[in-house]
């Protein structure tokens, strides 16, 4: 196991958010266009079901722009 202690404990949140959302586009809960500062993401109708009940309460809503939609709770 490598050993981290002498190491930066920080960790950048840039590239953890896009971390994030590479692991999101290879799960298909969403879809990448453009590259870049141009670069979107798109919400598919499995991410919208995956990412419903994670527990840091994404609301979704305020991702999709939907927010006067009502928020919906997925049961599994």
């Amino acid at each position: 196991m490598e050993d981290f202690s002498e190491r930066n404990p920080e960790v950048n949140p840039i590239a953890l958010g896009a971390a994030y959302l590479d692991y999101c586009v290879r799960q298909g809960w969403l879809v990448k266009s453009g590259e870049g500062s141009a670069v979107q993401y798109a919400l598919t109708p499995l991410g919208e079901e995956k990412l419903a009940d994670v527990p840091f309460n994404f609301d979704l809503s305020k991702l999709t722009g939907n927010s006067r939609r009502k928020r919906r709770r997925h049961l599994k």
